[in-house]
């Protein structure tokens, strides 16, 4: 993702770049000090910090406003994040351009990437399109159900494709429930349960050769995944949570990091990551 340089911004509060979006005075008297760039005892790293913290504090308020929605209900929020870091640097330059072709250059840059921005912050999943991955869902375990139990009549299904019923938990039970963009906690329990139900479906078979039994244990390590998120201590979002997860994913493995941004993948979220 596109860096905001801080060098040559001026010490203000930002200002949402379409009129329309009224945001409420408490959220900038929040970012009275996340928005003073390049100020105090804080080194650059800091800087951007409060600068992220403030851009996205902004950018949740103007879609609420605008949208009805939070900012990572969004289908890109990672791309609206860039496509607003992009252009309060723009108006940076043109504040700073002395050229006047270059700045009609970056003047009509500026343009295109409000128009951009305009259409992703009103992209937003739909109920429908949230009720079909949630049937999918469904039908996967139903269909994952009888697989296990060999309930499909005038056959009888191999031992691998019986194996495969308790797998489908993993491969497209939880990958469909998680692609419905759903509460935090409910994201927080599918991505423990995207790496709870392989290692369920790799040890059971140890103690247990039933495969309907492995498929319960795989329902059981989901449901305490949920049980697990709904109880936990509640943390403040972050921009890192809302783009790509790194902040709450930092302290797992990378090999399981990955796994989870391959979940992402396509939705969005990948494009909000820092380049």
């Amino acid at each position: 993702m596109p860096k905001l340089g801080n060098s040559d911004v001026r010490p203000h509060a930002p200002r949402p770049l379409f009129g329309a979006a009224t945001v409420p005075a408490a959220v900038w008297e929040q970012q009275s000090v996340a928005t003073t760039y390049g100020g105090g005892d804080n080194d650059d790293g800091d800087d951007e910090e409060e600068e992220d913290a403030a851009l996205i504090r902004r950018l949740q308020a103007e879609v609420l406003a605008e949208s009805g929605v939070e900012l990572d209900q969004l289908i890109n929020p990672g791309k609206v994040v860039n496509l607003e870091r992009d252009n309060q640097k723009l108006l940076v330059q043109i504040e700073a351009c002395q050229d006047g072709e270059e700045k009609s250059i970056l003047i009509e840059q500026l343009e295109k990437n409000k128009s951009k921005l305009l259409v992703e912050k009103r992209l937003v999943m739909r109920g429908w399109l949230k009720n079909l991955f949630v049937g999918q869902s469904v039908l996967a375990a139903v269909i994952s159900f009888a697989m296990v139990y060999d309930l499909f009549p005038g056959t009888h299904l191999d031992l691998s494709i019986q194996v495969l019923g308790f797998w489908m938990w993993w491969l497209f039970i939880i990958p469909s429930l998680r692609a419905r963009k759903p509460s935090n906690e409910e994201k927080d329990a599918l991505n423990v349960a995207f790496l709870a139900t392989p290692a369920v479906s790799l040890l059971m078979p140890v103690f247990t050769k039933d495969v309907g039994i492995i498929w319960w244990g795989n329902l059981l390590a989901t449901i305490a995944c949920y049980v697990y998120a709904y109880t936990k201590p509640k943390q403040d979002p972050t921009l890192e949570s809302l783009e790509s997860g790194d902040e709450e994913n930092a302290k797992l493995p990378s090999l399981m990091i990955q796994a989870l941004k391959a979940l992402d993948y396509g939705s969005g979220q990948e494009r909000g990551a820092r380049k």
